[in-house]
């Protein structure tokens, strides 16, 4: 980057000297275009060479262990201890055949995990769904259940009912919801057709098949929050 840097600036001192010391003809002006052109490559290059040595972001690997209570996560320098109950958001997209699963934790480290990796990634990412659902079911539906609304990718889920874009229905409406790998489904009493949204946009798919299952089956003892 800072090599960048160096040639850039050396370039548009060379362009900008011979364009000022050279006195051309009113014929010349391709000339002028000429230098006027290497000192707009030599300013590129040295702006990308400043940008690339000191303002970058490298993208770094992010290395993974896999514990009962967790995962443990490095990146560069940089590491984290995070529990399950603690992953920020984890979501999936099947559509292309084979699953890849993007997972954010508390602190933002970002981890891709697909079979185009190694077919070894596919048993290791059903353990981690199934165990963050399990530490983070009774949580969120404590936090449900106490009034708060709880988002999914797309989706909130509170003690009214279920919203999505450009749909609502409350849980008395809804009999029940269903995945494929494509698509999450709602069906609803009130309406002829299974209300559709698109599986990538859904974060943690099967905690919100759990609780809403849930919700629909209590719907009843669901009493309104009172202000």
């Amino acid at each position: 980057g800072v090599f960048v840097a160096l040639v850039g600036c050396l370039v548009l001192v060379v362009s900008s000297f011979e364009l000022g010391a050279k006195r051309l003809a009113p014929l010349q002006r391709d000339a002028v275009s000429a230098y006027s052109l290497l000192m707009l490559v030599g300013l590129v290059g040295a702006a990308f060479g400043v940008w690339y040595a000191f303002y970058r972001h490298p993208s770094l690997a992010v290395n993974l262990w896999i514990f009962a209570g967790g995962l443990f996560l490095q990146r560069g320098s940089e590491v984290e201890a995070c529990g399950w109950e603690n992953i920020k958001d984890l979501k999936a997209d099947r559509e292309i055949g084979r699953p890849i699963h993007h997972l954010t934790t508390r602190e933002n480290f970002r981890v891709l995990l697909s079979a185009d990796q190694t077919p070894a990634v596919m048993p290791l990412a059903e353990f981690i769904k199934i165990n963050i659902t399990s530490a983070q079911l009774l949580p969120k539906l404590r936090r449900i259940f106490d009034g708060e609304r709880v988002k999914f990718g797309v989706i909130l889920l509170d003690r009214a009912g279920l919203t999505g874009p450009q749909f609502f229905a409350s849980w008395s409406a809804i009999v029940r919801v269903m995945i494929d790998d494509a698509s999450v489904f709602i069906e609803c009493r009130d309406r002829p057709d299974w209300h559709q949204i698109r599986y990538r946009d859904v974060s943690f798919a099967p905690l919100l098949l759990a609780i809403a299952h849930i919700l629909i089956e209590e719907e009843k003892r669901l009493a309104p929050i009172e202000a």
